[in-house]
């Protein structure tokens, strides 16, 4: 499986700030029925139609000393919230003291700076027949200006552009309820700079990926379906199980710690210290959570309860 595909739930929202920021959805609100109208038609029954299949969001409660917090996993891009996530998720943002987020998306001087152009264009880091394939996946013209505008991009980046081409276009689950609390005038706090978010994706996503990624694109578009429905349906071990296999081959131990598992670890002390205040709420990507390794597996170790809320 492509490493691509595990960037939707493992590393960072900040490669779709531009999306996550200026798009919002709001809570789901319950309309009232309009009351039927008398006709002198007769009533025929409705076709039965299909109820589609029941999500689990992955949301946990953590007992802290002054009370509990809430930990969701997000998916960043891809999934509605305004459909997947239920009222008592909404409840618990509303209510949060603090709301706990991967990085502040807002941060464009770091986010200008990583988009800069690099000293060689990426059709001379492909291969010709890579670049032509990427060419057509985006829809560009060799001479067109979207070809070359995608010359002077990192290869990274094109990276996160096809993840959310693959994807639903939606809002991103993230920054709607960033904005949310912001609205809201609630207290953020972020776990970790862009900066530190850049440097991990920079390291790993080479252009080398970038083909692997082109040559199996059919196949990808095809997996983040399969992929997007068990994160809806809350299989928290399966995911775990699916979301890291292939991440060794793509990008090495080396890269499959410094993507997930050493952030997990640098953010425990701040999450026990907004645990212990009580009454936080924490948005990360739901790689974070789940299997191994995992913030909620690093927090149990430290002697904190956590459990599994319903729906």
């Amino acid at each position: 499986m492509s490493a691509l595909r595990k960037l939707v739930f493992a590393t960072v929202p900040f490669a779709l700030a531009a999306q996550a920021c200026s798009t919002t959805s709001p809570a789901p609100v319950t309309k009232p029925q309009a009351k039927p109208v008398a006709t002198a038609k007769p009533v025929v029954a409705p076709t039965p139609v299909a109820k589609p299949a029941q999500t689990r969001p992955l949301f946990w409660r953590v007992d802290g000393k002054n009370g509990p917090s809430y930990l969701l996993g997000t998916m960043h891009f891809g999934v509605d919230p305004s459909k997947h996530l239920t009222p008592r998720i909404w409840t618990a943002v509303d209510k949060a003291s603090a709301v706990v987020f991967e990085a502040d998306l807002s941060d464009t001087k770091a986010l200008a700076a990583a988009l800069k152009p690099g000293p060689t264009p990426l059709d001379k880091q492909l291969s010709p027949v890579h670049w032509s394939k990427l060419l057509t996946i985006m829809g560009f013209a060799p001479s067109s200006m979207g070809a070359n505008q995608l010359r002077r991009m990192p290869a990274w980046v094109v990276l996160t552009q096809l993840m959310v081409k693959a994807l639903p276009t939606t809002p991103s689950m993230d920054g709607v309820l960033e904005k949310r609390a912001k609205k809201a005038g609630q207290r953020l706090v972020y776990l970790e700079s862009m900066q530190t978010q850049i440097n991990v994706v920079r390291t790993f996503l080479s252009a080398k990926v970038l083909a692997k990624t082109i040559d199996r694109w059919q196949e990808y578009r095809a997996e983040t379906t399969k992929f997007l429905d068990l994160y809806k349906s809350g299989d928290a071990p399966t995911l775990a199980k699916a979301g890291t296999s292939g991440l060794v081959e793509d990008i090495g131990t080396a890269g499959l710690d410094a993507l997930l598992y050493r952030r997990n670890r640098s953010w425990i002390a701040k999450l026990a210290t907004l645990i212990d205040a009580g009454n936080a709420f924490v948005a990360v990507g739901a790689l974070h959570l789940v299997g191994e390794t995992s913030v909620i597996d690093l927090l149990r170790k430290r002697g904190y309860k956590i459990t599994r809320e319903p729906r």
